[in-house]
């Protein structure tokens, strides 16, 4: 399984990085937008989770876009 961790600001995604190498977990992060995720990277995603980011991204009705496909 490949996860990816997804964040705007660099700082956050710093300190997603040390807990994942502190508790030796395989992710992978990237700085970027969710509503634009599968645009910018060009694929889809079995499983997406979106834990409290709705009320933080600028346009929330472009999640559908970015969400697990059916």
């Amino acid at each position: 399984m490949r996860v990816t961790g997804v964040d705007a600001r660099a700082e956050n995604l710093n300190r997603a990085r040390f807990v994942a190498e502190a508790s030796d977990a395989d992710i992978r992060f990237r700085q970027g937008r969710v509503e634009t995720l599968t645009h910018d990277e060009g694929r889809t995603y079995d499983l997406t989770l979106f834990l409290g980011v709705l009320y933080h991204v600028e346009d929330p009705m472009l999640l559908p876009a970015a969400r697990s496909r059916p």
